[in-house]
């Protein structure tokens, strides 16, 4: 049976256990592993041109990286989380309710799921690292917000959660992570931020290649036997 509640003003979808549906839940939410994303051909996660994947652990504190790892980072950095939320009585991995992205104390990303129209689900593949679901069945969730993703239910700072890193200096980060029922985990790392030196390369697979398009623009591709059309800012 599929279940919703909706606004019914604008047909937005609520979530139920903000309108009465009282769930038993004293169980803080699960992280598993987090992504640092360099974000554009300039940037860099210890010296590399390519995500850096860190499995977390726990201590009494909270998550923290294994070894108490400092990322070294330069240029354009996003950061991604691997989380789920548990209940009492459910066995089943569910949607995070909030999750904060803070450096150094500022808030510069937060994603919290109130209500959202129905029409803008497929969002939902810009909102999470698509390849990695597809290639290993991870549920990484960006905690940044890419170009034409227009999922009404974030609030970033201006350059929508992208932190740049240009120059020698530590950062510490938290990510916390929330239920509707405020069960909180918290996860927290220092970063080293790098002024670019001749020993940081891109992949030679990435070096010619061009793997985005321009969303501003209609693009078409054909041949013999088919056609293809992106349409302008569609993801």
């Amino acid at each position: 049976m599929h279940f919703e509640i909706r606004e019914e003003a604008t047909e937005w979808i609520l979530n139920p256990q903000l309108h009465g549906f009282d769930v038993v839940d004293t169980i803080s939410p699960t992280v598993y592993q987090i992504v640092i994303y360099p974000l554009n051909e300039n940037s860099f996660v210890n010296n590399k041109n390519m995500p850096h994947y860190i499995n977390v652990k726990r201590n009494k504190m909270g998550y923290v990286l294994p070894n108490y790892e400092m990322p070294l980072l330069h240029g354009e950095i996003g950061f991604g989380i691997e989380t789920f939320d548990a209940e009492n009585d459910f066995a089943a991995r569910n949607g995070t309710y909030s999750i904060q992205l803070f450096m150094d104390g500022a808030l510069h990303y937060q994603y919290k799921i109130d209500k959202f129209p129905f029409d803008m689900t497929r969002n939902i593949n810009s909102h999470i690292d698509f390849a990695e679901k597809k290639k290993n069945n991870n549920l990484i969730q960006r905690c940044f917000v890419e170009p034409n993703n227009r999922f009404p239910c974030y609030k970033t700072d201006k350059v929508h959660g992208k932190i740049s890193f240009m120059e020698d200096s530590t950062h510490y980060i938290k990510l916390v992570v929330m239920d509707v029922k405020n069960n909180e985990s918290n996860l927290m790392f220092l970063v080293k931020g790098t002024i670019a030196s001749p020993q940081m390369e891109i992949p030679a697979a990435r070096k010619n290649v061009k793997d985005y398009f321009i969303t501003t623009f209609i693009i078409r591709f054909e041949k013999k036997m088919w056609k293809l059309k992106f349409l302008r800012g569609i993801i």
